[in-house]
């Protein structure tokens, strides 16, 4: 799990060195064009050289009902949380009312089908709702903080987008190197125990960068950024460790696609919340490459400690989460050892 998720930040670390470079030399919309053939090559790695599995469900159908209807009401939400121009208006709020009363007509049906495409029982199993639960907090409050740090670097300080990559580089390298360290931990540790203390860890540092002034040197936001990888590298691991161990084999796709979901939409809300309370404080002052000098240093400065704090709130709660989680067992080994009792 921790080589997994390691190899996972090492993408990250690359992203935002690479992107910058890509920005400054040849325009924004290169960074969406070098993606056609890393895909091309990522689809024929997996074609050649992932080995077949074994089929643990066989006979079971997958209904188009339940893939759209669960994919329709999730986008109608996510898209009331994107910022936009129509953001807030009455059309926004119920486009995500309308949406929510989708997922619950989907949660409803989806509890009374013989092959269900979200296994609703998964929720009953306490460490695995609560590692889900942990993992959607995580994110919602994590992934905004390179959002809002990138545009201070470039605002505020004044560096260039190649600039302000390598030093959000702080964030991802940490996380990759310290990853495997997290998933051995959790392997001989409880995994609520490492998870919860990289989490509070995160939540501190997050805090941290809500005091950072306008005239705060680099190296005080690459120190605090790589505190930041190294919490979030010790919840990571452990806590996907947590999840997947939680569930039987037979329900490992579906509990890494309920993760993966939360990741997602975690990510999503993070991003709302940051561009929400930023434009908020900033009007209609529009963030652009050349808008540097024309952005009012008081009013950002009060709407990145706004949205910082927050995401420390949400941090903060999960935490909690985390920690009454309970003890997580392997849920292979106990269903083994209840149908094969010692004698």
């Amino acid at each position: 799990m921790g080589i997994n998720t390691a190899a996972v930040y090492i993408g990250l670390a690359l992203g935002p060195s690479i992107g910058g470079f890509l920005v400054e030399s040849l325009g924004w919309r290169s960074v969406f064009y070098v993606n056609v053939p890393i895909g091309m090559g990522v689809i024929a790695l997996a074609l050649l050289k992932i080995p077949a599995d074994a089929v643990e469900k066989r006979g079971e159908k997958l209904d188009p009902i339940d893939m759209v209807a669960w994919g329709l009401g999730l986008s109608m939400v996510l898209l009331d949380l994107t910022p936009s121009e129509t953001h807030g208006s009455p059309f926004s709020r119920t486009l995500m009312v309308a949406g929510f009363a989708v997922l619950a007509l989907f949660i409803f049906f989806e509890t009374r089908v013989v092959s269900p495409l979200l296994d609703v029982k998964l929720f009953r199993n306490a460490p695995f709702a609560f590692s889900t639960l942990t993992a959607l907090l995580n994110y919602s409050s994590v992934f905004g903080v390179s959002f809002i740090m990138s545009l201070y670097l470039q605002f505020i300080p004044g560096f260039g987008a190649e600039q302000a990559g390598f030093i959000l580089l702080a964030q991802p390298v940490m996380m990759a190197a310290l990853s495997p360290v997290g998933g051995w931990l959790s392997d001989r540790v409880e995994t609520r125990i490492v998870a919860s203390i990289g989490m509070a860890l995160v939540s501190t540092v997050i805090y941290s960068l809500s005091r950072l002034g306008a005239a705060s040197e680099w190296w005080e936001i690459a120190a605090r950024l790589m505190l930041l990888g190294t919490g979030h590298a010790f919840f990571s691991s452990p806590n996907v460790n947590a999840t997947v161990i939680s569930v039987t084999k037979r329900q490992y796709g579906v509990a890494a696609a309920i993760l993966s979901t939360m990741r997602f939409t975690g990510q999503a809300i993070s991003i709302a919340i940051a561009t929400s309370v930023l434009s908020a404080q900033l009007g209609r002052v529009v963030m652009s490459a050349h808008a540097g000098a024309q952005v009012p240093v008081e009013p950002f400065m009060k709407g990145m400690k706004i949205a910082l704090e927050i995401l420390c709130g949400i941090c903060a709660l999960g935490v909690v989460t985390s920690l009454v989680r309970g003890t997580v067992r392997n849920a292979a080994k106990v269903q083994t050892e209840s149908l094969n009792p010692p004698s």
